[in-house]
């Protein structure tokens, strides 16, 4: 699961749980966006193997990222 905190909207967290009801924190921050806040987090895992990092960095939703996990 990715996430921004309360304390820290600039940053992206990355929490595993084996059972969707305890996380444990894998990573964070485990990105800092060129512009902040974060927002709408997601990992996505493509066919090919590689992990894919999708989000929105602004408020009206204007700013789109993609980056790429190799």
């Amino acid at each position: 699961m990715t996430a921004f905190t309360n304390s820290s909207e600039s940053n992206l967290y990355v929490y595993e749980s084996p059972d969707a009801t305890e996380f444990t924190l894998q990573k964070g921050p485990a990105h800092t966006p060129p512009s902040a806040p974060i927002r709408d987090p997601s990992i996505l895992k493509h066919t090919d193997g590689y992990y894919c990092l999708t989000y929105t960095t602004n408020w009206t939703g204007n700013d789109d990222r993609f980056r790429p996990e190799h």
